[in-house]
């Protein structure tokens, strides 16, 4: 069995795979300063406020965290072209990531005009938000790894961080 991508191409995917994870944590951080400049900012900060906002994004981070198995299902072990399908399966699992941790940065959002939050403290929780974005979807050797053993469970062999991490 051969592989169906290079590195060089591997490398390519995952350089797009990075501006577009890059900007659905933008995109979190500019729902935040849109907040800043529409929600009121109270003098006070009340703690509570700030936990709840930071609970609410994190639980959309630990949520997408939990995700890996549920989307990447492994490959066939007599799959012809093990590469792009495992890429196809990586980017499918980091916009599906992207988007539970974006959907927590929403509901944070709704919650901060229902509740009367503070900008700063819905800020802080669109930030959460935003790394969690990173931290879920980013491609790491050790998430790249984390992918390739759920890709080669069957016995197919899907070597993403090994092409990833290649020079070229």
């Amino acid at each position: 069995m051969s592989n169906d991508m290079n590195a060089a191409t591997v490398q390519q995917q995952l350089q797009v795979l990075k501006m577009i994870m890059g900007s659905m944590a933008g995109s979190a951080i500019a729902l935040g300063v849109v907040a800043l400049l529409v929600l009121p900012q109270d003098e006070a900060i009340v703690p509570a406020q700030l936990g709840f906002a930071i609970l609410v994004s994190a639980i959309g981070g630990i949520a997408a965290w939990f995700l890996l198995p549920v989307i990447v299902k492994p490959l066939p072990r007599d799959i012809t072209t093990p590469v792009g399908a495992g890429m196809a399966r990586l980017r499918s699992l980091s916009l599906v990531q992207a988007a539970v941790c974006e959907a927590a940065a929403i509901v944070m959002l709704m919650l901060a005009f229902t509740m009367e939050l503070n900008a700063i403290v819905v800020l802080s929780g669109l930030g959460v938000a935003a790394a969690a974005v990173m931290i879920n979807t980013w491609p790491t050797t050790t998430r790249l790894l984390r992918v390739r053993r759920r890709l080669e469970e069957t016995g197919a062999r899907c070597p993403l961080d090994e092409l990833a991490s290649r020079n070229v």
